[in-house]
């Protein structure tokens, strides 16, 4: 039986969706960096005497902006579930003769459940990064306020 070759829209597929997940783990670290500096912030201004409105206002922004954190950690934080047949990590889990009887007969159907697998994977990590982004900005929007709320005059 002739095996079918594997449709080269596919492989692009798969490679787009691997460059993604990339691209995904670049954003996350590059931004968690940035979180980072701003709950750094929010932190060194805690300890100043403030008006209470500029107060309760710095600690409100540190909830959104400790959310966004959390999620920027768990958008880079590695998925070792899951494998689709013919991954690395399905490799690592498989007697090397029954890999090999794999490798012989890799359908393009194991390379669509590859591409899947990984852009579920590139999903998931998007939408935790589109949501940090969003907790952010509210919580630099409400540490902004703090900041004037801290200078004002009442």
């Amino acid at each position: 039986m002739a095996e079918t070759p594997i449709p080269a829209g596919l492989l692009a597929a798969r490679d787009q969706v691997r460059d993604e997940l990339r691209r995904a783990d670049s954003k996350a670290t590059t931004l968690l960096s940035l979180v980072g500096a701003a709950l750094a912030g929010v932190i060194a201004l805690t300890g100043r005497n403030l008006p209470p409105v500029a107060t309760v206002a710095l600690w409100t922004s540190a909830v959104p902006i400790g959310l966004s954190v959390l999620l920027l950690i768990a958008a880079i934080r590695p998925n070792l579930r899951g494998a689709a047949p013919g991954s690395w990590l399905h490799a690592m889990n498989t007697d090397p003769a029954e890999l090999l009887r794999y490798y012989a007969s890799a359908h393009a159907v194991d390379v669509v459940d590859d591409v899947r697998s990984l852009g579920y994977i590139a999903c998931r990590k998007f939408v935790r990064i589109r949501l940090a982004v969003s907790l952010l900005t509210l919580g630099l929007v409400i540490l902004a306020a703090a900041l004037v709320a801290s200078v004002v005059p009442v």
